[in-house]
């Protein structure tokens, strides 16, 4: 992943490298590390969901997949939107410090 990294810095024009920078690019790296971790090593369960939802005749509206998302597709049904959108965001792999820098248009 770290040689994906710098070929996407690599294939970036300049103007891009002077909005983002190194940082932006190396935190999102990083966060996205983490959230890796996090992330089990087993995806069967992710499939089997897939697999059922394309070959169904009448499809689910949601297929949870491991520990406790029953209650979390059950909790999120319930909550106002604005709720479950901050939520939803706060489990974002886009960190909140990760920001692009702002530059003067001349």
């Amino acid at each position: 992943m770290r040689l994906k990294r710098e070929e996407i810095w690599d294939t970036m024009d300049e103007q891009t490298k002077a909005t983002y920078g190194r940082e932006y690019l190396d935190e999102i790296y990083n966060n996205l590390l983490g959230i890796f971790k996090m992330l089990p090593d087993d995806l069967t369960p992710v499939i089997r969901a897939m697999r059922s939802g394309l070959l169904s005749k009448r499809p689910r509206e949601r297929y949870p997949c491991g520990a406790g998302a029953d209650f979390v597709t059950y909790i999120f049904g319930l909550l106002p939107i604005w709720i479950s959108d901050k939520v939803t965001m706060s489990m974002s792999a886009m960190p909140k410090t990760a920001k692009p820098r702002i530059q003067m248009i001349q």
